[in-house]
């Protein structure tokens, strides 16, 4: 009997603290789906409806979105809040939950008991239209393109993960408690946001720009979400309210004024901002004076002196604007119906104002979403349709339920703007900071403008791809092209280099199908091939594709190394049409053979071959060093070593040529989605079409390199619709790499068709449409769609296009190598889950 009543008890105290003591196996079958968050929205779904369950699969969506420890957290909060109500409150720290004695409070008349808990509930609308917090959750949970950290992204999710109950408590209970968090909650958001945006800023005074304050403050943004987690988890329910107050973190105005300040920083001129600014703290309540002297006299001073130098390029600055205002109408239209901000009283109140309200929501929303072009995981939120239980006769009536419900799809939004904030123009500041001037003034861009002015006479490169560009390359990287384009300008005012044969005479018309070798005014440099050294300028797009593509499973570093690749391809190859110099040409070879390695062991990198040597690294032993060591060796040569050297140097590393390494990455596409008989036949025409396939590269390719991988992923049976989705990216590259050789004079043809003024004519006009054709066998979306389509890529493209061939090359290449990178990808993500 003893022992028994002893397991009863112990059983009943894991049922207390739930998950808090509960293994996490347990916890994510139990806890996550059974538990006091499931039967408290349950409850509410029964109070507000009628219906007995909360709608399943708005549950397990947010479930499947929150981490193990917030899960566990928000069972807390829900079990607290029971325990909270069934004790009637705390009378001895004077803070009672009486039962409904109709008095009501908060503009919502209409106290009710909750079947479940037997909880007297307040405000039912205010407090059930909470739920709708859980959707800002879902959506920044589901949001795939965030620069931001997965801490970051992990700390907003987890915010309003826990702010949805934090706000019910309040209006459930009129409590402090609840008050504390619905006060302190709504506070910790805006800073976490805040400091998500600006971390990596490096003003003078930290204090101020940072912590939001006058000195340091113990804790971040994501130290006191897990702080507060921990109070959930551990802390009794009466001691919470205390808690949250004693935490150090700024009001919701000092970090709305911080945040908006900084976004008025980046777009408009000073004086206009600061009379915005002004307007807004003594528009809204609860802006107090030691507030108002913060934000105003020390915090704008200081973000000024911090980011007050950067001038976004006007495309950026309008795509950032119309955001901004989209954010600003949805915030604002929210304050409408909170009766502490802009206004209360009869109107606030008026029944058809109400209804009025609940009837313009969703075309209010879709007008601000017009403003800008973000797509939502799940649209209804957007018009506030499946949202909370009871919606449907809140909305119309209760103002506060439309504030909870407009600030829920506000600030999901909101969320994004700081992203935007972090990584598409404060990245522009920190290439400053971390590279110097040289990224903005220095070789490479003083070259681009020399290139532009030869191909069109106007004196500046186009400044919003430089800055692009520029934003997607590390530091490394941004000096590594410099010292290229400052090695090119020193060899071409030696003339090359006459000892060790490679001479770069002046201009005498002649070589590689364009007789067209002219002086450039910028180095007075002789240009032998102008357009073919100009085109090179769109494998800096494929590198700004790669960079701002969000999806890769890839690690950081593989991604990286892509983008270092292009980066110093374009101006490797432009070396070579340049200068016509062996120099040139072993840039232009080796750089070409490098992005296929790269490409490949990455996608191959986590395979387990019996033999490594020739499945990894494409030779009969192990090559000395990676793709991506390689890649750092070259950058290291064109900052340390003379530029007459690097010639020699290229071609004295260890990787295998371009068509091994196609060979290798196109066979093993083909071992996944073909039978073996078929891709055999497909890699010996291919391997017999294209120059410069000699004996040796078929012997490996053919009777080596396809054995040794049909046995290491010869098992591997995708499912069908997996299988046809790579195949469609698979045919899509393939397509624009086949287009592309036909431009390319030393692989399918070379001869009077290939030089023929219509047939290139032809091809210039064809390119858009063969382009689509192409992208028609996928799903891919690109940062820049006009690069698809050969607009706007490089100097010189509306005369260069339709008369040079090699152009096309250059400029079909970059599409397709983008596309490349991609498979490459989709590859390493198909091995990792067969392997």
């Amino acid at each position: 009997m003893g022992t028994e009543q002893t397991k009863k008890d112990e059983g009943d105290q894991i049922k207390k603290s739930w998950s808090i003591k509960l293994p996490l196996d347990w916890q994510c079958f139990n806890g996550a789906w059974a538990g006091p968050m499931k039967d408290s929205l349950d409850g509410m779904q029964q109070l507000m409806t009628g219906d007995p369950f909360f709608d399943q699969h708005t549950y397990d969506t947010m479930v499947g979105c929150f981490d193990p420890k917030l899960v566990d957290a928000t069972n807390a909060q829900w079990a607290g809040f029971l325990e909270y109500a069934q004790a009637g409150g705390n009378e001895a720290d004077g803070d009672p939950w009486p039962p409904c004695d109709a008095q009501g409070k908060w503009f919502e008349n209409n106290c009710t008991t909750q079947e479940y808990g037997s909880i007297p509930i307040y405000e039912p609308c205010n407090y059930a239209s909470n739920v709708a917090y859980y959707h800002t959750a879902i959506e920044i949970c589901k949001r795939s393109d965030w620069a931001f950290s997965d801490a970051d992204v992990q700390g907003m999710v987890r915010n309003f993960g826990i702010l949805a109950q934090g706000s019910a408590f309040l209006h459930g209970s009129q409590t402090s408690v609840g008050g504390a968090a619905d006060v302190r909650l709504n506070d910790l958001f805006t800073y976490i946001a805040y400091q998500a945006a600006v971390q990596n800023l490096s003003p003078a005074n930290r204090s101020v720009v940072f912590h939001l304050g006058y000195q340091d403050r113990p804790l971040t943004a994501l130290e006191l979400t897990e702080n507060i987690m921990d109070m959930y988890l551990n802390d009794p329910v009466a001691s919470w309210g205390h808690h949250l107050n004693d935490l150090d973190f700024p009001p919701i105005r000092v970090g709305m004024c911080g945040f908006f300040a900084t976004a008025l920083q980046l777009t408009i001129e000073d004086e206009v901002m600061d009379q915005i600014v002004e307007f807004l703290v003594n528009s809204f309540n609860g802006f107090d004076e030691e507030m108002k002297e913060f934000c105003l006299k020390t915090f704008i001073p200081e973000m000024r002196q911090t980011i007050g130098h950067i001038e976004l390029p006007e495309g950026e600055k309008q795509k950032f604007m119309g955001l901004f205002e989209g954010t600003i109408m949805k915030l604002i239209f929210s304050f409408v119906w909170q009766e502490q901000e802009l206004f209360s009283g009869p109107t606030f109140l008026d029944p058809d104002f109400n209804e009025w309200g609940a009837s313009f929501l969703p075309t209010f929303n879709d007008l601000a979403n017009s403003l800008h072009n973000l797509t939502y995981f799940n649209p209804d939120h957007q018009h506030g349709i499946g949202i909370y239980p009871g919606e449907t006769w809140c909305n119309p009536v209760i103002p506060h339920a439309k504030w909870h419900l407009e600030t829920s799809i506000a600030l999901a939004d909101f969320a994004v703007m700081a992203n935007e904030m972090s990584s598409e123009m404060i990245e522009l500041f920190l290439i400053l900071v971390l590279t110097g001037p040289g990224a903005w003034a220095g070789p490479m861009k003083d070259s681009l403008d020399g290139m532009q002015q030869l191909m069109t006479g106007d004196p500046f490169f186009d400044q919003h791809t430089y800055d692009t560009m520029v934003g997607c390359f590390d530091p490394k990287l941004v000096d590594a092209t410099n010292a290229q384009w400052a090695g090119f300008l020193e060899y071409a005012q030696a003339g090359g280099n006459e000892a060790d044969g490679d001479p770069w005479p002046a201009c005498d018309d002649r070589k590689w199908f364009e007789n067209n070798c002219t002086t450039q005014e910028y180095g007075s440099i002789p240009i032998y091939e102008p357009c073919n050294y100009a085109s090179n300028v769109a494998y800096y797009h494929t590198a700004i594709e790669i960079c701002k593509r969000s999806d890769w499973a890839f690690s950081d570093a593989d991604v990286q190394g892509m983008v270092r690749n292009f980066g110093i391809l374009a101006q490797g190859s432009a070396f070579l049409h340049g200068s016509q110099t062996s120099v040139g040409g072993a840039a232009d070879v080796r750089l070409n053979d490098l992005f296929t390695y790269i490409a490949y062991q990455a996608a191959v990198q986590n395979l387990s071959p019996a033999n490594r040597s020739v499945v990894f690294h494409l030779g009969y032993q192990d090559r000395p060093l990676t793709a991506l060591e390689l890649t750092d060796i070259i950058m290291e040569m064109y900052l340390n070593e003379p530029v007459a050297t690097w010639g020699d140097r290229l071609y004295d590393l260890d990787f295998p040529p371009i068509r091994v390494g196609m060979c290798s990455f196109f066979a093993t596409a083909l071992q996944l989605t073909f039978e073996e008989d078929i891709m055999d036949q497909i890699v010996e025409v291919l391997v017999n079409s294209f120059a410069g396939f000699d004996e040796e590269m078929k012997e490996f390719c053919v009777d080596t390199f396809i054995p040794e991988m049909r046995q290491t992923i010869g098992h591997i049976e995708l499912p069908e619709e997996e299988k046809q989705k790579f195949l469609g990216l698979f045919e899509g590259t393939a397509l624009k790499l086949i287009f592309s050789f036909v431009w390319q004079e030393q692989v399918l043809f070379s001869g009077p068709t290939f030089l023929d003024p219509d047939f290139n004519e032809w091809g210039a006009s064809f390119l858009p449409t063969f382009n689509d054709l192409a992208n028609s066998l996928h799903n891919l979306t690109y940062f820049n769609p006009d690069h698809q389509h050969g607009i706007g890529i490089y100097p010189g493209e509306t005369w260069c296009n339709p008369v040079i061939p090699h152009a096309k090359w250059h400029l079909e290449t970059s599409i397709a190598l983008a596309d490349f990178a991609v498979m490459a990808n989709e590859m390493y993500k198909i091995f990792e889950a067969y392997t």
